[in-house]
């Protein structure tokens, strides 16, 4: 019974070991992933759909134009505010991720939209994607095309 006891200890003690040496590979194996943010210049357009008394409009400079973009999968509470120039550019500094623009109240009344800033629905559209990692491209030219309003008519949704 003794040795029965000496064989056991040795299959605990061996166990044990491996255990040791599969944790200490999961550990060492897991992927470095690199956040450091990336440099990116974009370009935004916009056009507009016929609606009502506005024509179908031909591509111009979304120009001093707040926009938010959003990570949803890694950051989705923090969003990150951009502003674009008179010429519709904006550069900013972004951690590796998948980006959704999206509008704000902060228009250039200026311009000519279709963009109903009342109506929930399309304040609630990703108007655009940057795909921000190491190995894309680092400049983007976003076209931006607002349809007719979904809540002309209605109470703001």
């Amino acid at each position: 019974m003794c040795k029965h006891k000496e064989i056991n200890l040795k299959r605990q003690m061996l166990f044990k070991s491996l255990l040791s040496v599969m944790f200490f590979v999961v550990l060492t194996s897991a992927r470095v992933v690199d956040t450091t943010p990336i440099t990116v210049q974009v370009h935004v357009d916009f056009s507009n759909a016929a609606c009502g008394t506005t024509k179908a409009g031909e591509k111009k400079n979304l120009a001093s134009w707040a926009l938010k973009l959003v990570d949803e999968e890694k950051a989705p509470g923090k969003p990150v505010m951009v502003k674009t120039s008179a010429t519709g550019d904006f550069t900013v500094s972004l951690k590796p991720g998948n980006y959704q623009m999206y509008m704000t109240k902060k228009i250039n009344k200026a311009l000519k939209t279709n963009l109903d800033v009342a109506c929930k629905k399309m304040m609630a559209k990703s108007y655009g994607q940057i795909m921000v990692s190491k190995g894309h491209a680092k400049i983007y030219r976003l076209i931006v095309q607002f349809e007719c309003s979904p809540c002309k008519g209605k109470v703001a949704q």
